[in-house]
């Protein structure tokens, strides 16, 4: 029916009565200049702005976490240490990482988003900047991996000192091999995500995607083994996890500290195998907690040392 006012002709339609079926109508999408028809439900418009806004606020979340952990350790940290090596490794991994969840974040205002180029998979639309950001995204996350292995070896290193030499030479030759192996993996991996973004290139086949995942849950999981197993001489040695009355040794506070923190990245890195539908990305975030966790560790057990343990830890 038609209803008539003094300017127009208003076209007056039914009100359809509520059912679920309604939830999955589908859309066809006319585009002039092809001729093409696109087909999409509301189903899948609902489901991909959920995931959306879940990675956007996932990403919002490792920002202002990622921020907030270099503040304090440039308000935290004394002076001196900041020609240490561990520190310096962590400040490059914070500032590193906070720059690519910076770019990664900028995906989502971006052409990426237009209707068009979201439904259709055609990115002839998208300007080479925003390809840009998104390359350089991508590629940041080498640096980052490179480093957050480094300060887990560092870490690790500090914590073998009492080994015996041959427990030693073995657990380094382990964790280098498995280290050299998740970077020269990352860097492959990258490289066939930047060709995918920029010359619209098949995706890489699944193999490399899921030998790279293996291994960097791999390498954070080895190291987390090598803290628990510190920990649990620790307990054996100690006969408890809690502080005597002396105190514990600072070495003993960055051990608990790190093996109980380090359990966040293992968790997050188990998630990646997850479908990527289910709107939880896990892979940044996983980088991200270990480049937090670290200096965090560090940070907590100069607090809960004694005083008199606490010239020990700030050498470390």
């Amino acid at each position: 029916s038609q209803s008539l006012n003094s300017t127009h002709a208003t076209l007056v339609l039914p009100v359809p009565k509520p059912d679920r079926d309604h939830l999955e109508n589908q859309m066809l999408f006319h585009f002039g200049n092809y001729g093409n028809l696109l087909n999409v439900t509301t189903t899948d418009v609902d489901a991909l702005n959920g995931m959306m806004i879940s990675i956007a606020i996932n990403y919002a979340t490792q920002i202002g976490a990622t921020f907030i952990m270099l503040a304090i350790m440039l308000l935290m940290t004394p002076r001196r240490r900041f020609k240490r090596l561990p520190t310096i490794i962590s400040l490059l991994a914070l500032c590193i990482n906070l720059i690519r969840v910076v770019l990664l974040a900028l995906f989502y205002p971006s052409h990426w988003t237009d209707f068009y180029v979201l439904y259709s998979g055609d990115w002839q639309f998208v300007p080479p900047s925003d390809m840009q950001i998104s390359v350089a995204a991508t590629v940041l996350s080498i640096p980052v991996t490179a480093l957050l292995l480094s300060a887990l070896m560092v870490q690790a290193w500090s914590m073998m000192q009492l080994w015996t030499p041959l427990w030693r030479a073995l657990v380094v030759l382990v964790s280098g091999l498995l280290s050299l192996a998740t970077v020269a993996l990352s860097f492959v991996n990258c490289i066939f995500q930047a060709k995918n973004i920029m010359y619209a290139d098949p995706f890489p086949p699944r193999w490399v995607r899921k030998l790279y995942l293996a291994l960097t849950t791999g390498s954070i999981s080895w190291f987390t083994f090598l803290f628990v197993i510190r920990l649990v001489m620790h307990m054996w040695t100690n006969r408890s996890i809690l502080p005597s009355m002396k105190g514990l040794k600072a070495m003993d506070v960055l051990i608990i500290t790190n093996s109980i923190l380090m359990l966040i990245p293992v968790l997050f890195a188990g998630l990646e195998f997850l479908d990527s539908a289910s709107g939880f990305e896990s892979g940044s975030l996983t980088q991200t907690s270990v480049v937090i966790v670290l200096p965090l560790g560090t940070l907590v057990a100069q607090r809960i040392a004694t005083r008199d343990t606490c010239l020990i830890l700030w050498r470390l």
